[in-house]
């Protein structure tokens, strides 16, 4: 598990690109896990007198998978953090045209993640398969969730926020002729120790 400062560093950045859209910041969390997966996609094609299939590639797909734990030291936080699940789960259904109800647009997302999900430094666009939350009990902090004014919504000091997500690359991945077309693909490219 990750910790990540409050105020410090921001560990997740989420922007629905729906009509309501509007960016998602978080900061004071901690990283519980984290999968970065590429299937390679190919067409098997069964040939007479070969013992093996002749495979034909079709695509390269990514997943990232993770699970952050939301922390919320203070009542108006807790709120805060609440109404930031609040607008992911919103921005996970399309946008409907008002004259008649026809899909306008389907729910896609801008997604940054320190390095590890963006694309030429930026965030990318993608869309998730899952937008799971999850009421938490971290151990030995307890979960007391805090009333609001007005709606008596008992809002969570702790949840477990868990996303499945898939990037759509804008530009071309691979190499040409022994060079990476892309250098900065997938974490920003070459590291440099300290």
């Amino acid at each position: 598990m990750a910790r990540i400062a409050p105020d410090k560093n921001t560990l997740l950045t989420i922007e629905p690109l729906n009509s309501l859209g509007r960016s998602i910041s978080f900061t004071n969390v901690v990283l519980e896990a984290f999968s970065d997966s590429y299937t390679i996609n190919t067409n098997p094609q069964v040939v007479f007198g070969r013992t093996d299939p002749i495979r034909t590639y079709s695509n390269t797909e990514r997943t990232v998978a993770l699970t952050i734990l939301v922390n919320s030291d203070t009542a108006s936080e807790a709120v805060g953090n609440f109404d930031k699940i609040q607008q992911l789960i919103i921005g996970s259904y399309p946008d409907y045209s008002a004259s008649d109800r026809a899909l306008k647009s389907p729910p896609l997302f801008l997604m940054h993640m320190n390095g590890y999900v963006q694309e030429d430094g930026g965030p990318i666009v993608g869309y998730f398969d899952e937008v799971k939350f999850e009421y938490a009990e971290p151990d030995s902090y307890g979960n007391t969730p805090h009333r609001t004014d007005g709606t008596n919504t008992l809002v969570p000091r702790y949840y477990r926020l868990s996303l499945v997500f898939h990037p759509m690359h804008s530009g071309v991945k691979g190499s040409e002729e022994q060079v990476t077309i892309d250098n900065t693909f997938p974490y920003g490219g070459p590291l440099k120790s300290f």
